[in-house]
């Protein structure tokens, strides 16, 4: 007589073969319908939310340059950049950095800011999600890359500004650039001194009604967070949004957001007005620092992905 859970193992096989049971990862195959450029490792969803479909993604293989601003990313892009010295380019086809090599496939994109920046310092690209996204949710991964000797001014003069580095932003509107959510590193601070430790902030900007000004709350900080042990490596970050269900200027405050950087949850924040204006769109991959800080700097990124609601 046949093992009652042989009989089950048989049923089992027998409704996979028939297609009732969908395998593990067959929410990640790409599909005809999905903009695609290069390679993307689809075997690495982590934190993907369930029911979610890639909407677009790129390894930067195909992509090139057709302007100054503009990538044929196949989705609406822009590169913001202020002051001589800032810049992008493609590695592995633009330029080729010795010792160095990208996350996958042979290019990605780099980032630079020079110290001959005498305005705020920015180099990012910006990619506009609106035409991608059709419901109000979102999720986001790509993998960055901070030199081996990447660093920060930490003299008391730069930590007494607030001096401090950006290096993603999960959401933003155009045209009034608010309100935006940034990932950011500080220097920690004792009194007007740098404490010798950094640490992560996501910070949310904008004004809403019936305030004056523009409001900086931090949604997150983490003391003493190890930016320096990332550097020389790929690491992830990802997040995940849920805007304001408002269409008008006033908030229902029913916005959410997640952050994770390196595998790590390091912002989980509910009940806040990511109020949608017009061009939703993200910052992937951004060097935007205090003009205290003339030390120049260089950033890569690969492997972006953009998940949404079907």
């Amino acid at each position: 007589m046949m093992h009652k859970y042989s009989v089950t193992i048989v049923f089992l096989l027998s409704l996979l073969c028939c297609g009732l049971i969908l395998p593990i990862h067959s929410a990640l195959t790409q599909s005809s319908t999905i903009s695609s450029q290069g390679i993307v490792t689809y075997d690495d969803p982590d934190n993907v939310p369930f029911g979610f479909i890639l909407k677009y993604s790129t390894g930067f293989e195909n992509v090139v340059k057709t302007s100054s601003t503009h990538l044929n990313m196949s989705i609406n892009n822009y590169l913001d950049t202020t002051g001589t010295g800032s810049g992008m380019w493609i590695e592995g086809l633009d330029r080729t950095t010795p010792g160095f090599a990208p996350h996958s496939g042979s290019r990605c994109l780099g980032l630079e800011v020079n110290s001959t920046v005498t305005e705020t310092h920015r180099s990012q690209l910006d990619v506009y999600i609106a035409s991608l996204i059709t419901t109000d949710q979102y999720y986001v991964k790509a993998y960055y890359f901070l030199p081996p000797d990447w660093q920060m001014d930490t003299s008391d003069a730069a930590v007494v500004a607030g001096t401090y580095y950006s290096i993603a932003d999960p959401f933003q509107c155009f045209p009034n650039f608010e309100p935006q959510v940034a990932i950011e590193c500080h220097p920690g601070r004792i009194d007007n001194h740098w404490n010798g430790n950094f640490d992560l902030a996501v910070t949310w900007r904008g004004h809403l009604p019936g305030q004056p000004g523009t409001w900086f709350p931090n949604w997150a900080v983490i003391p003493n967070y190890p930016w320096m042990e990332l550097r020389g490596r790929w690491f992830p970050i990802e997040w995940w949004v849920k805007m304001d269900s408002s269409l008008t200027s006033t908030p229902n405050n029913d916005g959410a957001m997640k952050v994770w950087v390196d595998g790590v949850l390091v912002c989980d924040k509910s009940g806040v007005p990511l109020l949608r204006q017009s061009g939703e769109y993200i910052t992937v991959g951004k060097i935007y620092y205090g003009s205290m800080d003339l030390i120049p700097k260089k950033l890569w990124f690969d492997d972006l992905e953009i998940w949404g609601q079907p």
